[in-house]
């Protein structure tokens, strides 16, 4: 009798899920067929079989699972929203297409700067045709970011099966074996140094003078500003939570907000002087923000004439360089003569509020979609530099040295 029960309660659970997944299903095609211009590349009833196909399976909807899906239709911008609860087992950065531990249980401290040669067996190349075939990763700079963010998460190392009794197959250059999974006591890779770039990340831009005061080097770190969120407040009737939610900033930077006025001022003020003899732009890790003063800060930077000279202007960018600030630094190539320093930068010219967010009404997972069909660029330096863990460690920083040679 006990059997009997345990087999009902199987199938009905087994009905249950089936049933909320189809209704994920369904809502996410309802959605995406209303948005024409994303069927670019797929029509709109191979969609619907693809869903139908979906809809026949009995796994549990995951947001891994949405973003094969959503990969079909070739959109750079369309894919869920991670979840910044998820649990992290370890964390990694790319260099030169090599994957190195920099965040790990603190049992597995000794691992931390390892090589990652292969996951559950599986090199790291293999590994990255895999996951090629599954999500939409059009350039080899986007693997490596999705690598990034991605890898030593949970529920990614589960979805691609790697994660068996509560542990994971690992090889270094220095070991071979087994870590188990956890999300407490986490160790992260010790800095004695942090880079100069690092030094206000509170701020969204600031300036400084330095080299004794030969350069002016201006960091963006977001590229909003207090007359932008006015407009939109005005506007749109925007609040500060809003604001702060669409462009991933912190809502408390949003009650005391820059100028961009300001800025410029100073940028005048600063170039007028004769031992100043060049502007370092920093966009690395710039990823969100708006084009709104756009315009408005190079007609102020043309009015410089030092500025129109070779060499004047160095822009230093890196493979996390996405969104607005591509935008910056095209039209900085536009308007005058600027040395890009660092690595090649990939994605979109979009403004972070380009895109709306819907959830899927049972599993909760959240998706960006695009408000129009978005052309994907390249950036590619004019000088290479490559950031090692070692220089990063000693905050050494190798680009922006490089613009101060």
């Amino acid at each position: 009798m006990k059997k009997k029960w345990i087999l009902i309660l199987s199938i009905f659970l087994g009905v249950s899920l089936f049933s909320q997944t189809n209704k994920d299903l369904l809502f996410l095609e309802k959605e995406l067929v209303n948005h024409n211009y994303l069927f670019h590349t797929l029509n709109k009833n191979n969609f619907k079989k693809i869903i139908q196909k979906e809809q026949t399976k009995t796994d549990s909807l995951t947001r891994w699972k949405i973003d094969e899906i959503l990969a079909n239709f070739k959109e750079f911008n369309l894919k869920t929203i991670s979840n910044k609860e998820e649990q992290i087992i370890f964390k990694i950065k790319s260099i030169n297409n090599k994957l190195y531990i920099t965040y790990i249980g603190k049992e597995y401290s000794f691992l931390l700067e390892e090589e990652i040669i292969k996951l559950n067996k599986i090199s790291i190349n293999a590994l990255k045709k895999i996951i090629k075939q599954k999500f939409y990763l059009s350039n080899t700079i986007i693997v490596e970011t999705f690598l990034e963010q991605n890898l030593g998460r949970f529920s990614f190392l589960n979805y691609l099966g790697y994660i068996k009794n509560d542990s994971i197959d690992i090889v270094t250059k220095n070991f071979k074996g087994k870590i188990t999974v956890s999300s407490s006591n986490l160790e992260e890779i010790k800095i004695e140094k942090p880079l100069f770039k690092n030094r206000r990340n509170d701020l969204w831009f600031w300036s400084y003078g330095i080299n004794f005061g030969q350069q002016v080097y201006l960091k963006f770190n977001h590229i909003l500003s207090g007359s932008h969120l006015k407009k939109i407040k005005d506007s749109l009737k925007w609040g500060n939570y809003k604001y702060a939610k669409t462009y991933h900033i912190p809502i408390q930077s949003t009650y005391n907000a820059p100028k961009f006025i300001d800025l410029v001022n100073k940028l005048h003020v600063k170039l007028s002087n004769k031992r100043y003899k060049k502007l370092i732009i920093d966009f690395r890790d710039t990823r969100f923000g708006t084009t709104y003063n756009l315009d408005f800060f190079i007609s102020h930077l043309k009015k410089i004439k030092k500025l129109h000279k070779k060499k004047s202007i160095y822009v230093l960018f890196n493979k996390h360089t996405n969104g607005t600030s591509l935008k910056y630094i095209k039209s900085l190539q536009e308007n005058f003569k600027p040395v890009l320093v660092g690595e090649s930068a990939y994605g979109t010219y979009s403004d972070s509020n380009e895109v709306n967010i819907i959830e899927l009404p049972i599993s909760k997972i959240e998706i960006q979609i695009p408000i129009k069909h978005q052309q994907e660029i390249e950036i590619k330096p004019n000088i290479k530099v490559i950031q090692t863990l070692q220089q990063t460690k000693k905050g050494i920083d190798a680009g922006l040295n490089k613009c101060l040679e």
